[in-house]
């Protein structure tokens, strides 16, 4: 393979970033923008069931967040500012703050097992396992807007947040683990770039003018990008440094570096870089045991 171009690099940076920060970005923006239709769409799913949002609705709003532990729900409302009259009427903002806040509460637990599976299994299975983890929520999320189910939709709001963590790291990982020295510190910037972009179009969507009245095709919106980001990410190789230092995988290592930035010289120095960076970590902790 010839000597890999830093633009064609910084492309592929750019479309892991994109790939990572649609479900969150996207996905946050959408929900914040298009506020008034989630309200619509819960109101109307506790009336199809013929409750009455002003008692039985909060009991179940309440059941859901026990039995999820999402969060523990006031059932006063309470606001800094006077509530709109229409949340007032239909008692509200309990719901909208589970399906709001559901999203930092699983980001705890999947920041969690982030590490145990990026450093177990590696960049490139965590990176599959968060996208198709934010398939089946996509699903879930548009099911749940069809059939008028918003306990499903807490469910898979909370399953992109749980995976969110997890996309986050291996974007990081790739990005440090891929990109030379002279690039590095551009590419790492491409996460808050690629954030920010995801921000902006589900701001845009999300408004009542483009797609913010319809709700069911707000959410599944997303399911067309993530299925090419499992068939590009099927394509591109685990990091060099990963298959060096965790696997031990020289021949691996130094296809994957020939793929990231070329077939060079230099490729082969870097592998024994990593040896003996893997040979000092195993000294340091043989040291620490004695």
């Amino acid at each position: 393979m010839a000597r890999r171009s830093t633009a064609s690099l910084i492309l592929i940076c750019a479309i892991l970033s994109l790939i990572t920060n649609f479900p969150s970005g996207y996905t946050n923006a959408t929900i914040n923008t298009a506020v008034a239709s989630v309200e619509r769409y819960i109101r109307d799913s506790f009336h199809i069931r013929g409750h009455n949002i002003t008692a039985d609705g909060v009991a179940i709003v309440k059941l859901l967040s026990s039995l999820k532990n999402i969060t523990n729900v006031s059932l006063e409302m309470r606001y800094d500012r006077p509530a709109p009259d229409c949340l007032i009427k239909a008692n509200y903002p309990v719901d909208s703050g589970i399906v709001i806040n559901c999203w930092f509460i699983m980001m705890v637990f999947g920041a969690i097992v982030t590490p145990f599976i990026t450093d177990t299994y590696g960049r490139k299975v965590g990176y599959i396992v968060a996208t198709g983890v934010a398939v089946i929520a996509t699903v879930i999320q548009y099911l749940s807007v069809v059939f008028h189910i918003p306990e499903a939709f807490v469910l898979g709001r909370s399953l992109t947040a749980f995976c969110s963590p997890l996309a986050d790291a291996c974007l990081l990982l790739y990005l440090q683990e891929i990109s030379p020295l002279s690039i590095r510190g551009m590419a790492s910037f491409l996460c808050e770039i690629g954030y920010g972009a995801m921000v902006v179009l589900g701001m845009v969507l999300g408004m009542t003018a483009v797609l913010g009245s319809h709700l069911d095709i707000l959410v599944l919106l997303p399911m067309l990008p993530l299925l090419l980001s499992l068939v590009f990410l099927a394509f591109i190789p685990e990091t060099p440094k990963f298959l060096m230092i965790m696997r031990g995988d020289r021949k691996n290592a130094l296809r994957s570096l020939d793929f990231f930035r070329g077939n060079q010289k230099e490729n082969e120095q870097l592998l024994d870089l990593y040896e003996r960076e893997k040979l000092q970590e195993m000294s340091e902790e043989r040291s620490s045991l004695k």
